[in-house]
Formats: structure tokens, sequence, C-alpha cells
């Protein structure tokens, strides 16, 4: 009973020293820094990021007045959605990582987080984009497959930016290839 008892306070720890939380009231954008729950959160030498999510500052996203880099989008903004669906921007963030991928997608660079999900054509299941090989398919708007012709993993820091809309898809790059949403971090005291 008492290691029961012991377990919410271990867990609280894990979770407290986990995390490197910085906040800028400009467009609300939230720094996250998570330490891999597998090391131990006193070494500072290890730098292992577990949530990548997010993509490179020029990543266009399709709005009301055409495709705009990620970066100049604030909250609040519209977004045009699946289906051309508009959207509102409920949060930006921005992160550093380790690690990304370097996507072709129908001739057309993509910068993204090792774990952001896009959805395979015609299967439309979630995959990663570290699971992302040459040849796959990715799912658009209308419904159509885009060709993934290179792939690679590059181990460098790179600042990605997280855009977290009303529902949980929305498109990016000239081909509006289908990708999900990051969930924002909420603070709380």
């Amino acid at each position: 009973m008492k290691r029961v008892a012991q377990l919410p306070c271990l867990l609280f720890f894990i979770l407290f020293c986990s995390f490197t939380i910085k906040c800028t009231s400009q467009n609300i954008i939230v720094e996250a820094k998570p330490i891999s729950p597998w090391s131990s959160p006193l070494k500072s030498s290890v730098k292992e990021y577990r949530d990548q999510e997010g993509f490179g500052a020029n990543i266009l996203i399709q709005t009301f007045f055409g495709y705009k880099a990620i970066k100049e989008l604030s909250q609040g903004d519209i977004v045009i959605g699946c289906n051309g669906k508009e959207k509102r921007i409920v949060a930006i963030t921005k992160h550093h990582v380790n690690r990304y991928v370097k996507l072709v997608v129908d001739n057309t660079t993509i910068y993204t987080g090792y774990d952001q999900f896009y959805y395979r054509f015609p299967t439309c299941m979630c995959v990663t984009a570290r699971n992302i090989k040459a040849g796959d398919m990715l799912l658009n708007d209308v419904k159509e497959g885009c060709l993934v012709t290179y792939v690679e993993l590059i181990k460098r820091n790179t600042l990605l930016y997280y855009l977290t809309v009303e529902d949980t898809i929305f498109c990016i790059a000239p081909f509006d290839v289908y990708v999900h949403n990051a969930e924002p971090l909420v603070l709380g005291l």
C-alpha cells in the first residue's frame, strides 16, 4: 500500500522535471523541451525528446488569402482546412528539437517533426513522419495520393512550429496534404 501512495509523488516529480517551459506574450507562443522518460531527469547531458511534432518555419498553410508560411500566422487567424472548411487557429507554439524529417512530396520539400502525423493514401491511416518511406502516398484534400519521393532523417537542432486548429486536421503545402493537429500545451496554476 505504501508503494501505491508513493506513485503519485513519483509521477509528479518525473513530469515536473521533464519539462523546461518558457512563455512569451507574442502570439501566445510556448516552448516545451521534454526529456525522455527513460532517461534520468537529473542528467543534463542527455537530450532526448519524445514529442517532436510540427513544421519548419516556411511550411505553407492555406489561408483565405492564399498560402502563408506558418511563421507568419497568429492565433485567431483563419486557415482553410479539409474540404475548403474555414478553421480558426486555436494556438501556435514553437519548440526546439534535435531531429526532424525532410520529405519531398510531389516535388515540394517539407521539413517536419519526427512525430508529426500524416494520413496515408488510400487507407487514411495515421502515420508519423519517421515511418514514411519513399514511394508512400499521402492523402490530400481532394482524396488523392501525393507521392513521397525522398525521405531523410536530419539529426540537427532546429525550431519547429506547432499549429492547432478548431478540429484535428488541416492542410499544408501547395498540394494540400492532410496533417493532424498538434495538441496545445495548457498551463494552469
